[in-house]
């Protein structure tokens, strides 16, 4: 028989944020963008410059998933790659006028959903985002050292 996982804390992150997804999805819905496609296009108009491989860390992604996702967002016009002048190897993101435009509502449209998951939070908001926090952080930690160990023992 398989174990009943209904109240297995990964089970219950998990809905969570389907749910949390959810939401912020339908408020994209007008754009035509994903939470990660806006995701993306927010962290390079505060980081105009950065490459992909600072944009798959800020948006925690694998590089050849942010690979495919720049190509999308430069597909419809939403971004520009560059060689970087310094090192040719390199490519610099830059956003373009259209995703410029766009970015102010997709922004809205995440403070929204924000604001929604806030009001189901009540008071206890900054101590569940602290604990999330927290559980990244320390899982993060934790993976970087199985790795090490890993690494030490092949």
């Amino acid at each position: 028989m398989l174990p009943d996982d209904s109240h297995s804390l990964f089970t219950h992150l998990r809905r969570a944020y389907r749910a949390a997804s959810k939401e912020y999805r339908a408020r994209l819905k007008d754009f035509d963008l994903t939470p990660r496609q806006a995701s993306a296009l927010s962290f390079i108009g505060r980081n105009p410059g950065q490459g992909v491989r600072a944009l798959a860390g800020a948006i925690d992604i694998d590089l050849p998933t942010c690979s495919v996702l720049v190509t999308r967002l430069e597909g419809r016009g939403f971004v520009t790659r560059a060689a970087d002048p310094d090192d040719r190897r390199r490519t610099r993101l830059e956003l373009t006028p259209a995703a410029v435009d766009i970015l102010a509502a997709t922004s809205e449209a995440r403070r929204a959903a924000d604001a929604a998951l806030a009001d189901v939070l009540g008071p206890d908001g900054t101590a569940f985002r602290e604990l999330l926090d927290r559980v990244v952080r320390q899982l993060r930690t934790d993976a970087v050292e199985a790795e090490r160990t890993a690494d030490q023992t092949a």
